[in-house]
């Protein structure tokens, strides 16, 4: 299975539900654009909750390009929230699996793309704060 979200350079538009530690629901919606340097991709995703569009969570992804054949690599992150944290991602069949924590152990969380076809993926995942839940959510991107 050929994934697309990550190993082509693309803007993707995301859309679905963020849900608080207290399970409160609220509509979520931004974007993730991709690119590709030289030993490096990035992937800079802008966040906003519906209710709030004046608040934006601005991250961005460095990931080590994965080697072809490869099922693996690593990627850091820096985030306003959360501040730095450090993941891998994991290739499994139509899924993309991505475990993180931040370098103090404080945070951690994991997140998991689902390939639907070349231009959708679902996303689901979830932040920890020293063992309790923080947020969760649940996306679909779309290829633009």
């Amino acid at each position: 299975m050929q994934h697309t979200f990550m190993f082509e350079e693309a803007v993707w538009s995301a859309e679905g539900n963020y849900h608080s530690g207290s399970g409160a629901e609220v509509a979520l919606e931004g974007e993730s654009r991709v690119e590709h340097e030289p030993g490096l991709w990035i992937v800079s995703t802008v966040m906003q909750l519906r209710d709030q569009p004046s608040q934006s969570v601005i991250s961005r992804y460095e990931i080590v390009p994965m080697r072809p054949g490869g099922s693996s690599t690593r990627w850091r992150m820096e985030n306003p929230t959360v501040g730095r944290v450090e993941g891998k991602y994991v290739v499994v069949e139509d899924t993309i699996l991505s475990l993180y924590r931040s370098p103090d152990g404080r945070h951690s969380g994991t997140e998991c793309l689902v390939r639907l076809d070349e231009r959708r993926y679902l996303n689901r995942g979830t932040l920890l704060r020293a063992g309790q839940l923080v947020s969760s959510w649940a996306l679909e991107l779309i290829r633009r």
